[in-house]
């Protein structure tokens, strides 16, 4: 249902490509499961579970979980731009050493508010970092700092989870 047009990350988990729904022509962001385990599948249709729950403006939305022929993946919602880490290493390129504050403060303030939207539901995120907030493009591709979207739950644990259960 969906054809992949360009990688755009992967982690320990999985990949993370570009996607587009062969019929509507919908652009999605479609994570695939790398290493397929029992446990590892639990892990991801838990992320899927964990992040389709909660809306936010400043959480990267959850559309859909499904399988296909073996190939497990979760299929959300597109931000055109790119992260944080490609912001910095953007400016770096250009000489500069980091970024302004009021820019900093913007990312930090989107990225709390969509921490607390998954706190207000029991979850807690455990991996922020600069590669899982991503900052939407605005006119002319120029970043959107003030609505930057968290990312990535695969970590995250939700309410009532215990060490026994995480290893699952």
């Amino acid at each position: 249902r969906y054809r992949l047009d360009e990688k755009l990350g992967e982690g320990g988990m999985g990949v993370v490509w570009s996607a587009s729904h062969v019929v509507t022509h919908k652009q999605v962001a479609l994570k695939i499961l790398k290493v397929r385990s029992d446990e590892n599948v639990w892990r991801f249709f838990r992320e899927a579970r964990i992040a389709a729950k909660i809306r936010s403006p400043h959480l990267v939305g959850v559309l859909d979980v499904d399988q296909d022929g073996g190939l497990f993946f979760i299929i959300m919602e597109f931000v055109p731009g790119g992260s944080v880490r490609g912001y910095v290493e953007k400016l770096k390129k250009q000489g500069r050493t980091g970024m302004d504050e009021l820019v900093a403060l913007d990312i930090c303030i989107a990225a709390a508010k969509g921490l607390a939207e998954a706190h207000a539901h029991g979850v807690v995120h455990r991996d922020i970092k600069p590669d899982n907030i991503l900052l939407p493009a605005g006119q002319n591709d120029t970043p959107l700092f003030s609505e930057a979207k968290l990312a990535d739950l695969g970590l995250a644990r939700g309410e009532g989870q215990d060490s026994q259960e995480e290893g699952r």
